[in-house]
């Protein structure tokens, strides 16, 4: 059981990453992969908020992007408190806070996010996360002078 979850929460990083990058047919197959994925633990869960940021960014109808966006941050954290600041999770809500306008009040972790993942290098170098995600990891937050050397 453990395997299956493994590579499927493999499957969520990998997909995360190219999204990220702009491949967006991946992003179709992102969304549908976590609509039927349980929100059975905090990083299923933040994978879930971004996926709702997806939605809004696809999303035409103006309130609809609101109501997503709205459900990215209710799920973003809870799933930041319920995994007592996993940096992974952390880097999700980072990630998708630095892409919503500022004036709709939805972004307001980025700079107590930004401060705790310096201070988490270390832990996130060492982590178990994969070398291509811990990579992508590392790459974003220096692009976004997020990393200090």
């Amino acid at each position: 059981m453990q395997t299956i979850q493994t590579d499927k929460i493999n499957k969520i990083r990998t997909l995360f990453m190219d999204c990220s990058i702009g491949e967006k047919d991946r992003t179709k197959e992102f969304i549908k992969l976590l609509d039927k994925t349980e929100k059975s633990n905090p990083v299923t869960k933040a994978y879930q908020a971004v996926a709702m940021a997806y939605k809004a960014k696809k999303a035409f109808n103006p309130i609809k992007k609101i109501d997503y966006l709205k459900s990215f941050n209710t799920l973003i954290n809870e799933a930041v408190e319920e995994s007592n600041k996993d940096p992974e999770v952390v880097f999700l809500r980072l990630t998708i806070q630095k892409n919503i306008p500022l004036g709709l009040g939805l972004s307001r972790a980025i700079e107590s996010d930004t401060n705790y993942l310096n201070e988490q290098k270390t832990q996130i170098q060492e982590s178990e996360l994969g070398q291509d995600f811990k990579e992508f990891l590392i790459k974003f937050l220096e692009k976004n002078n997020a990393v200090t050397a």
